[in-house]
């Protein structure tokens, strides 16, 4: 389904090709990723979880003030 029919001689430089613009941003091309999480870089998804984390914690804080605030304009 799909796809392209490109020589692996030619796959082969297309990666070495995309692989340095990978380094230039700090990363790792997919392929070579040597970890059995399907490609995820763990530590970008920890990061990640960390940030909604701190997200979810600023709504909470919100979310108390907004109350606090309804219930001060009561009296």
């Amino acid at each position: 389904m799909g796809g392209t029919d490109i020589p692996e001689e030619d796959q082969k430089k297309m990666k070495t090709h995309l692989e340095k613009y990978y380094e230039k941003m700090g990363k790792k091309a997919p392929w070579q990723k040597e970890d059995s999480n399907g490609g995820i870089d763990m530590d970008e998804l920890n990061a990640l979880i960390e940030k909604v984390k701190q997200l979810e914690d600023s709504v909470k804080q919100f979310e108390k003030f907004m109350l606090d605030y309804r219930e001060k304009e009561k009296v």
